[in-house]
């Protein structure tokens, strides 16, 4: 993948829409989950995948993917349509403002089980490639002795 694409994940306990079409992010971890024992089931878990890319080179396809190891958790396919919707919204503004486009996509898992400490990575796949958009360590949390 070149410099020219971008992806990040955010994890997170839930994201709301507010009236004022801004997302607010409920319960942000910060690379790590931190748990009082395993199995765990959670009762929702949001990962929130930002991506990006040149206003020059905008994005044929696109598939968010989150992996536990190997195993796949979950993945969306972001329309071509809805991907051609985010590139045409900002054809008003000029070249200096149109420094990249966007794609928004948020996976929910409701609930989400995990059975032993592992690491969740989001990755998004475009027509160029895979790239790696973050992860989330889940680990047992340290007991006071």
């Amino acid at each position: 993948m070149s410099g020219e694409r971008q992806a990040v994940a955010i994890f997170c306990d839930d994201v709301r829409q507010e009236v004022n079409g801004k997302l607010s992010f409920m319960g942000c971890y910060a690379g790590v989950m931190e748990v009082a024992s395993f199995p765990l089931i959670a009762p929702k878990l949001v990962v929130f995948v930002r991506a990006s890319t040149m206003a020059s080179k905008p994005f044929k396809r696109l598939t968010v993917r989150v992996l536990n190891g190997d195993e796949l958790v979950g993945e969306g396919d972001v329309p071509s349509g809805a991907i051609a919707k985010g590139a045409q919204r900002r054809k008003g503004v000029t070249a200096e403002e149109q420094l990249d486009l966007e794609v928004h996509v948020h996976l929910v898992f409701a609930p989400l089980s995990i059975m032993h400490p592992c690491t969740l990575r989001a990755y998004v796949e475009t027509e160029d490639g895979e790239m790696s958009a973050g992860r989330l360590v889940v680990r047992a949390r340290a007991s006071n002795v």
